[in-house]
């Protein structure tokens, strides 16, 4: 009977700890602090981001956005709608063909630094050869 005890606070402070860490990468990746902003840039074509942080697993794992990188190596975060847009085919097919994606966003400055999720207006088609990383 006593391991059922321990099972049920060790479950039930999992719980709370996974539900206060939500609420509070929500409230610092969330709360915005102006009004949106509009960025434009080349989009960056990235094959493998290694690069994963609260934030990464916040938007990406629990909320199921996706990242899109500016050609100023600038992370934002959009849905996988937007993404298509942004990365119509691959980058390498691109590069053959000879063009690349540059695109407008609106995204809100939050009020612990950064930008909160961003939505894609505007895409443009650039007669030239698409920025790829690994």
């Amino acid at each position: 009977m006593e391991i059922f005890s321990i099972l049920k606070w060790v479950i039930v402070t999992f719980t709370v700890l996974i539900t206060l860490y939500v609420a509070l990468c929500y409230i610092r990746y969330r709360l915005p602090s102006s009004q949106a902003e509009t960025i434009e840039g080349e989009v960056f074509y990235k094959f493998l981001d290694t690069e994963f942080n609260h934030r990464a697993m916040f938007e990406e794992t629990l909320l199921g956005k996706s990242s899109l990188r500016l050609s100023d190596r600038s992370r934002w975060f959009v849905n996988a709608n937007d993404l298509a847009l942004a990365w119509p085919e691959s980058p390498h097919d691109m590069s053959e063909k000879g063009y690349t994606m540059s695109v407008t966003l609106h995204a809100r400055p939050l009020r612990f630094g950064g930008y909160g999720p961003a939505k894609i207006v505007t895409t443009r088609r650039l007669d030239k050869a698409p920025i790829i990383g690994k």
